[in-house]
Order: C-alpha cells, then structure tokens, then sequence
C-alpha cells in the first residue's frame, strides 16, 4: 500500500499464474517445467471519493509514500482495557449477523471492526474500543465464503478498512474511519 502526492490511496494486486510446459533442452539434461507468468497491475483509490479508481503507472506507484497495514488475523487481539474493565476486543461488541466470521474482527488502533455473516449477507461493524460505541454498520451482499473475504480484511495507515468482496479483488468495499488512525 502506498499513498500518492494527490491523496490517492494506491496498491498493487500481483498475479501468478502457471498455465503451460515448457521444454528446457539443456545441456544438464533438465526438461520440461512449469513456465509462471507473473503480471502485477496497479491500482489508485481517490481519498476524497472512493469511488473514483484508476489504473497507476509502476512509475506512480514508485513514487508514492509508503504506508503500514494489517491484515485480520485469526488469532483473537489481546484484551483491551477500556471503561468497563478489560474484554476480549471481539466479544464485547454484539454482532449483527447471525454467524461470527474467522476471523471474528480487524483491530486497528482505538477502533475495531466486527465481522459476522448470515445466509448470503455479510457484516461489518465498527466500535471505537475504548467507549464501546457502535461508529458504523454496514450489510453486504455476498456471493462467496464470507471468511475467506474477511481473511483478506486490512487496516491502513491513515485509518482506512479494506474488504474485498469477492476472490478477484475487483470489487472492495473502502471505510474511513473517524479522526483517522
């Protein structure tokens, strides 16, 4: 993930694929093999309208600050002291779907997101961790195995969620959240 100079929020999706053999006539007498292409496109999200996405130049993308991100984990977050005394981050919030997903949420500094599912919905709900109030919920439809799209759940620096909504990564779903973490 980086960031560009015009507040565009840009990543890279890189694609491996090994589609055919290849026959190698060497003179160690290695043969054939698997031939992997490698194609890598580049992406950029305005922060300003997230729904303003454009192709980037690897020249861009270069040129761009880097930024940190996380993905969801499997592993529950560590207890989080907050005004009622010290809970696990994900069971303290209620969810809204019927089936907490795995991984249950995306911890990204004083807010968490809670992710649950139901038949062919899934859902996203955001808390501020220490105060415990519920910022946003958002419902989805979904097409796929909801957990293995919230697998593929970041945060990013400058307090953005990324969800992917399907296995391709064309369609994602961007979050801003509050005051930016």
């Amino acid at each position: 993930m980086r960031v560009s100079s015009t507040a565009e929020l840009m990543f890279a999706i890189k694609e491996e694929t090994e589609n055919r053999r290849v026959n190698r006539r060497q003179r160690d007498g290695a043969g054939e093999y698997h031939l992997k292409i490698v194609y890598t496109y580049y992406y950029a999200v305005s922060l300003a309208n997230p729904t303003q996405t454009r192709f980037a130049s690897k020249e861009e993308w270069e040129r761009g600050q880097k930024v940190r991100s996380e993905r969801a984990t499997s592993a529950t977050a560590p207890a989080a002291e907050v005004v009622t005394g010290p809970y696990p981050p994900n069971r303290q919030f209620p969810k809204t779907g019927a089936t907490w997903g795995s991984p249950p949420l995306l911890s990204a500094g004083e807010w968490v997101a809670i992710f649950s599912y139901s038949k062919d919905r899934l859902f996203v709900d955001v808390y501020d961790q220490r105060m415990g109030d519920k910022l946003l919920s958002t419902d989805l439809p979904s097409t796929v195995a909801p957990n293995e799209l919230f697998k593929n759940a970041m945060w990013i620096e400058g307090g953005y969620i990324l969800l992917p909504l399907n296995e391709s990564l064309d369609s994602f779903a961007l979050w801003q959240l509050p005051g930016g973490v």
